[in-house]
């Protein structure tokens, strides 16, 4: 058992642990990688335990142990430069176990916390996904109208506002979410993909509105140019077909109601 070596030194204990893990015998693996935290450690080996710790955790299948690690290797090292893969792991954990409240949590509590960082424009981006679907719609347009403002990574904040848009319109404010894609083509040129998803969301809220005209010059904008998403021209060129009977219609004549005689 482990321990019958209480004063092994603290490398010899993560190998320990190391070996029981390979060998998924995992509750003496456990034992053994607490034990190794337990020694006055540098910052490497400590991350380091830490982090096999957790795998070990999770595939004993005992998560709330290993919430309790994630949560504790999160605070230890903010600003180490893997926290954020962590902090991901941690929330997608949290989700798997239909625990949708400590995910956001989760994000909330590194946000406001972390120090800047390339994928916190991302993870706020998912913050506001797990508002709406949570059904706090106004939190979650909050937050996508701070990224389509501020956020500096192009992917993210083209797919801000295309969210921005799917939420308004979700909500029937058609109007606005046609402004918030013409917003976004306005501001983002080189969205590329994103420019022909946003016409063809476009082309459909037009359609909605009757606006045939607008639906077609939506559609023909994502046919333009080479490359692209296939199935979205395709999609768009169907679309497109089926309009143009329409626009090309003059409208009808309106009869004007012969007055009867007598009348003044």
């Amino acid at each position: 058992a482990v321990s019958q070596y209480p004063d092994t030194p603290a490398e010899v204990w993560y190998k320990l642990g190391y070996a029981y893990a390979v060998r998924k015998q995992y509750p003496p693996a456990i034992e053994a990688l607490e034990k190794y935290l337990t020694f006055p450690l540098e910052q490497a080996d400590r991350k380091r335990g830490l982090a096999l710790l957790i795998r070990v955790l999770l595939r004993q299948g005992d998560y709330e142990k290993a919430i309790a690690r994630y949560q504790m290797r999160i605070q230890e090292f903010p600003q180490d430069k893997e926290t954020p893969t962590l902090v991901q792991e941690l929330v997608d954990l949290f989700l798997q176990l239909q625990r949708p409240a400590e995910a956001i949590a989760t994000y909330e509590r590194w946000l406001q916390q972390a120090p800047p960082h390339p994928r916190q424009e991302e993870m706020t981006l998912k913050l506001a996904f797990l508002y709406q679907q949570q059904g706090e719609e106004e939190r979650a347009i909050q937050t996508l109208q701070t990224l389509t403002r501020q956020a500096k990574q192009i992917p993210v904040r083209a797919e801000a506002f295309y969210r921005l848009a799917d939420l308004y319109a979700g909500q029937g404010e058609r109007q606005k979410a046609l402004q918030v894609l013409q917003e976004m083509q306005a501001a983002l040129p080189q969205a590329g993909e994103w420019q022909r998803l946003a016409s063809y969301r476009a082309g459909v809220l037009y359609e909605e509105e009757q606006d045939w005209a607008a639906a077609v010059a939506a559609y023909a904008a994502v046919l333009r140019g080479e490359g692209g998403d296939e199935t979205l021209k395709q999609a768009a060129a169907e679309r497109l077909e089926k309009l143009k009977p329409l626009v090309a219609e003059k409208p009808a004549q309106q009869k004007v109601p012969q007055e009867k005689q007598g009348q003044p």
